[in-house]
């Protein structure tokens, strides 16, 4: 699951953790494969985030965004 975040506005980022949060029960529950954020707050905070976020398999930040499928294959493949 990609998950699309925002990292500024204070609602929106509870938002964008809860949406992970999310797509991590999803893939405990096998509905996908990886959790990905990408987006404002990957953008932002990035190795901050996936510190403090271990359910996220991947953080993308906006340099990653040309080559996004190498990128999300990596992830998948472990």
């Amino acid at each position: 699951a990609v998950v699309n975040t925002c990292g500024f506005v204070e609602a929106a980022k509870k938002d964008s953790v809860d949406a992970l949060l999310e797509a991590n029960d999803l893939k405990g529950h096998g509905r996908t494969q990886a959790v990905v954020a990408v987006g404002c707050m990957a953008e932002r905070y990035g190795k901050e985030l996936a510190d403090a976020l271990p359910e996220a398999d991947g953080v993308l930040g906006f340099d990653d965004y040309a080559d996004i499928s190498d990128r999300l294959q990596t992830i998948l493949s472990g």
